[in-house]
């Protein structure tokens, strides 16, 4: 029985390329969809949610952010999201941005800092960011964490992590 799952395990493996990545890199793009069409879809229907295609990333905790200001200077920071998810700025306080893309990052920072700077021109910068990542488990030769960073099938994954091991193949 364990022969048969792991035979099954490695054909799934090999014969299906799986994408980590999604669709992220295709070169079809979807049609715009018109607000009256949108509109009239009700929360009860049945029909799949449109997504937006290659949307922006989300500011997350221990992300570091580079905020520079090109006319003053004295206010350069560069900060870390801190668990909670607020940031703390020289001469503003606290401001929370977790879940927000660098663009409303930069806005929100505006905002604060109009209280004491006259329409202030900020730059936002992704100096650090939780990079993508899989997880390979079980009967592999070197079980752990790897960094993901192109479209990889899952027998690429695998050969990265050492392959499978004697046990897995049931010998």
């Amino acid at each position: 029985m364990a022969t048969i799952k792991a035979l099954s395990l490695a054909i799934l493996l090999t014969a299906a390329p799986l994408s980590l990545w999604g669709q992220q890199n295709n070169t079809v793009t979807a049609a715009p969809v018109l607000a009256s069409t949108a509109a009239t879809v009700r929360p009860d229907d049945d029909r799949p949610a449109l997504q937006q295609r290659n949307p922006r990333y989300q500011v997350m905790r221990d992300d570091v952010l580079n905020i520079s200001f090109p006319i003053s200077p004295e206010l350069n920071q560069t900060v870390t999201v801190q668990p909670d998810g607020y940031i703390t700025l020289l001469s503003a306080g606290s401001l929370y941005i977790q879940g927000m893309t660098v663009p409303e990052v930069t806005a929100a920072i505006k905002q604060d800092y109009s209280k004491t700077l006259r329409d202030p021109i900020i730059d936002v910068d992704l100096k650090d960011f939780q990079k993508p990542y899989f997880v390979a488990l079980g009967q592999v030769g070197k079980p752990g964490q790897y960094d993901l960073r192109y479209e990889m099938t899952v027998t690429e994954a695998l050969a990265q992590a050492g392959g499978l091991t004697e046990k897995s193949s049931g010998a």
